[in-house]
């Protein structure tokens, strides 16, 4: 029996509905509507940022296309230009052998003369149509090459090219054809694709303390311009790295070629320490080279 005070409250026990709903505080939901944004507004991000790349990727290609259609618009009025020339030598040509048929020179030095001139006149012709076509300069490690080269190397070696059109003439097509008595495996050449091998030739190396000849069969590499070298322009080519070799010298046959271009060819040869200290190379005939121990 209850004497008195105050009565207690029972509060009957909670249902699932109302404990879900004092979970779901509006603290909590406004946490939870902050992170579905936050993903929702991620996953947009997300997608304008592909978009973005792709639009730069398209971007590009066009400055590229755009930049090839410009070297061949170049290209294509250098050669408009030329030719365009070349009637205007005619009528000389012409007044000159009318001269001569019709006043019939008396004597020999007017012939002679005459001939001389349509001599000089031919000359500067093919001089002109000689200088229509790209030309090009080779360096081989900062070194410029000529016809023969002896280039200080340290190992493993390197070729680092720079090739440069001196021309007028842009150069299309350009390539880079490398010949060394070298395999595949023992070269890094991003860029450049293996060729079929090449002819058979010989270096020299220290076996047993002794300069003996090495032969074997040339690998040949080529690399190829992504787009037209224009006048005066630098192509700076792949690097070609050796991992391994054991002669004291590497000969290199190195070929530049592209459209209506005469191929250039350059012999350059890496020398080693003990290559400088054990080999005398000297150049003979046809561009060619010959390599003895002192």
């Amino acid at each position: 029996m209850w004497l008195g005070g105050n009565v207690p409250i029972v509060r009957p026990p909670k249902t699932q509905w109302e404990r879900f709903r004092t979970f779901f505080s509006p603290q909590v939901n406004a946490a939870i509507v902050g992170w579905a944004l936050a993903l929702v507004s991620g996953g947009f991000l997300l997608k304008d940022r592909a978009k973005v790349q792709d639009l730069q990727h398209d971007k590009l290609s066009l400055q590229t296309e755009i930049g090839r259609l410009t070297t061949e618009k170049k290209s294509a009025e250098d050669r408009m230009a030329f030719y365009s020339s070349l009637p205007f030598q005619v009528p000389t040509l012409v007044s000159n052998l009318n001269y001569f048929f019709l006043n019939d020179p008396a004597n020999r030095q007017q012939l002679t003369e005459f001939f001389l001139n349509l001599s000089a006149l031919g000359t500067n012709l093919v001089g002109e149509l000689r200088s229509f076509k790209p030309s090009f300069e080779l360096a081989l490690n900062g070194t410029n090459l000529g016809t023969f080269n002896l280039i200080d190397s340290p190992r493993p070696p390197q070729i680092a090219l720079h090739v440069r059109n001196p021309s007028q003439i842009t150069a299309e097509h350009l390539a880079i054809d490398l010949l060394a008595p070298l395999d595949a495996t023992n070269v890094i050449a991003h860029g450049w694709a293996s060729e079929e091998s090449g002819e058979m030739g010989g270096y020299h190396a220290l076996l047993n303390g002794k300069t003996e000849v090495i032969r074997r069969r040339f690998g040949h590499w080529r690399w190829v311009a992504p787009h037209s070298l224009m006048n005066k322009g630098i192509f700076v080519v792949p690097n070609f790295a050796i991992t391994n070799y054991n002669g004291i010298y590497l000969p290199v046959d190195i070929f530049v070629s592209a459209d209506r271009a005469t191929t250039m060819k350059f012999s350059p040869y890496l020398m080693f320490e003990e290559g400088r200290e054990k080999m005398v190379v000297l150049p003979i005939q046809d561009g060619k080279t010959i390599a003895y121990p002192k």
